[in-house]
């Protein structure tokens, strides 16, 4: 039996605007601002229910993008509450260049932002390619490393694996 992999993307963007309506009403925004057209271009469905997700999540994106608000939007790897502290942490699998790994740019300081408004600590993880040992770090920690290095070109910070801790287990 094929289903219409359409239907709960659309009735997902639908859920979407109708929450952005009642959440622009409730800050006293111009409802006309939500103007977006109903058309947005949808991939070809997919098969399975990962990547049907995977279209809403990309679908949802595309409401907030075209809303007009200016706003960060993150999706955090893992968000992890630890003895009563919040953490938020990127995973990334690299193999260092240089003996550095690089972050992107606006993953560090969207997460610089959300630990200044709400205190949720940004920690990257790192499992290196070549020895297999995960290496962590606080970005607060990386941000003041003056051993940092901005690549403009790729819009990315490199960081000595000097900087990251060595460990198997999670920060704490």
């Amino acid at each position: 039996m094929k289903r219409d992999l359409d239907k709960p993307i659309q009735e997902s963007r639908d859920a979407s605007m109708e929450v952005l309506r009642r959440v622009y009403k409730e800050m006293g925004l111009d409802l006309s601002l939500l103007n977006i057209p109903k058309d947005i271009k949808i991939k070809p469905p997919y098969h399975d229910g990962t990547a049907v997700g995977k279209e809403a999540i990309e679908a949802s994106f595309m409401v907030f993008k075209e809303s007009g608000l200016e706003m960060l939007l993150l999706q955090p790897d893992w968000l992890l509450c630890y003895k009563g502290s919040w953490y938020c942490i990127e995973i990334k699998n690299q193999t260092p260049q240089d003996g550095m790994f690089s972050i992107p740019k606006r993953q560090l300081l969207a997460r610089v932002e959300l630990e200044k408004s709400l205190n949720v600590r940004g920690v990257i993880m790192v499992l290196n390619r070549i020895d297999k040992m995960w290496y962590w770090q606080y970005i607060s920690t990386l941000m003041a490393d003056t051993a940092m290095v901005e690549n403009k070109r790729y819009r990315t910070y490199l960081f000595p694996l000097s900087s990251f801790i060595p460990t198997y287990f999670l920060p704490g």
